[in-house]
């Protein structure tokens, strides 16, 4: 049998549009399989979206808590070797069931209106102290001892009783002032 060239052509057209047709079909095929997997994906969320959105969170939290530290050391300044100062724009309070401020040096207290307040005070110098004012010094007390205490100090109009020129021991005095020897 002989083919003309007509039918030749036939032949090969067919091929080519059976070709052309599994083609199509097969990429009909794979948008339908994405069509179909797009709703899944939609419906289950992006685990990275969920950890990028949780790392932001954190990273705001440590902005948060870096900028309350940088506050804090802004109050605490250094020489760099061996001073420290707090600078405080306020009130500044040490608080404790016992609190100690320990000098090896010297102990300065400095203020305009100084003033110590406390239930049980005790002020302890192994070396030289020294209390001075640029003003009144006033110590109020229901008792103060000087040098342990011991007898009354005189008071402006007390009785004293003259032994001797220049010598002479308070007969009245004062019951809450007391100086030891």
């Amino acid at each position: 049998m002989t083919q003309t060239p007509m039918s030749k052509t036939l032949r090969y057209s067919g091929a080519i549009a059976l070709v052309l047709l599994i083609t199509l079909v097969g990429l009909l095929g794979v948008q339908a399989l994405n069509a179909a997997d797009t709703p899944a994906r939609q419906a289950v969320p992006d685990a990275n979206a969920a950890k990028i959105a949780a790392l932001e969170k954190r990273v705001a939290q440590l902005e948060t808590q870096l900028k309350a530290l940088e506050t804090k050391t802004k109050l605490i300044a250094s020489d760099g070797v061996t001073g420290f100062a707090v600078n405080a724009p306020g009130t500044v309070s040490l608080k404790g069931s016992t609190t100690t401020v320990e000098s090896l040096g010297t102990l300065n207290l400095k203020g305009s209106g100084t003033s110590v307040t406390c239930a049980g005070f005790t002020l302890n110098c192994n070396g030289r102290a020294t209390v001075s004012a640029n003003a009144n010094l006033a110590f109020k007390s229901a008792l103060v001892t000087i040098n342990d205490g011991g007898k009354p100090a005189a008071r402006q109009g007390d009785t004293v009783m003259i032994s001797g020129p220049g010598t002479g021991q308070v007969a009245i005095g004062s019951p809450t002032v007391l100086i030891g020897n």
